[in-house]
């Protein structure tokens, strides 16, 4: 069947920005006999929508797509579209795109989500401790650049990603939050931990004026990304809702 026939046509959409739509959204659940349409329009300069319009169930899927390089973000139906197109702009794109070099497990590894904040503040701490255990073992990691700054960086990371309490948030996120300080703003709307504020708006601040930051950003991106696949932490992720 023609692309015609499965998107929504719009003259403003430019027709690679369909294909990405379709690339991304077709899958199992949409019935073209059933009547369900790939919807894509133009929310801002360069900025498209798309999400499945369903007739007999409810309509499921959305993301947005920057035209320029075709760059997207995924969200679950229910998210704020405005907010994903935000997060776009801030740099933030899908891990599909971004992530590609990761294994499909460590990638869709997600954060679980929770509502308590003593409770978010645990689940970090309980990560965080792994996370550094894995540090600590390797003295190369120990006594590098980041000496002292490990638990800080993650322990808060955790917590700004946690605080979004977003199912599909995924612990990725992780390693890319510190080399997109857009990205921080956007995250900062939701966090409610004065601790994990004022560490984001005051000492990060700080630490990006240090002459050799990006280097030492680029080390802390590679090893926790490297770290995401171990076993051990993404069992905690996981098995977060049997445990409690």
């Amino acid at each position: 069947m023609e692309n015609n026939d499965k998107i929504k046509q719009n003259e403003e959409i430019p027709e690679e920005v369909r294909r990405k739509a379709e690339e991304v959204l077709k899958n199992e659940n949409i019935s073209i006999e059933d009547g369900d349409e790939i919807v894509v329009t133009k929310k801002d300069d360069n900025i498209f929508f798309a999400y499945v319009k369903s007739k007999k169930k409810e309509s499921f899927g959305q993301i947005v797509i920057r035209g320029d390089n075709l760059a997207f973000l995924y969200g679950s139906y229910d998210e704020d579209p405005d907010r994903l197109i935000k997060l776009l702009k801030s740099g933030v794109t899908s891990i599909l795109v971004s992530s590609s070099q990761l294994n499909e497990s460590r990638a869709n590894v997600r954060l679980p989500v929770i509502e308590d904040d003593n409770e978010i503040l645990a689940f970090a701490r309980k990560i965080t401790d792994v996370f550094v255990g894995f540090i600590d073992r390797e003295s190369a990691y120990k006594n590098g650049p980041l000496a002292g700054k490990w638990y800080g960086m993650i322990y808060n990371g955790l917590v700004l990603l946690l605080s979004q309490r977003e199912k599909d948030e995924r612990l990725f996120s992780l390693s890319q939050i510190y080399l997109n300080p857009n990205l921080v703003l956007v995250f900062l709307e939701r966090v409610t931990v004065r601790e994990t504020y004022d560490y984001f708006t005051i000492e990060v601040p700080l630490f990006m004026k240090d002459a050799d930051v990006r280097k030492e950003l680029d080390y802390f991106n590679l090893r926790v990304a490297s770290l995401i696949g171990e076993q051990e932490i993404q069992d905690l992720c996981r098995n977060y809702k049997e445990n409690n």
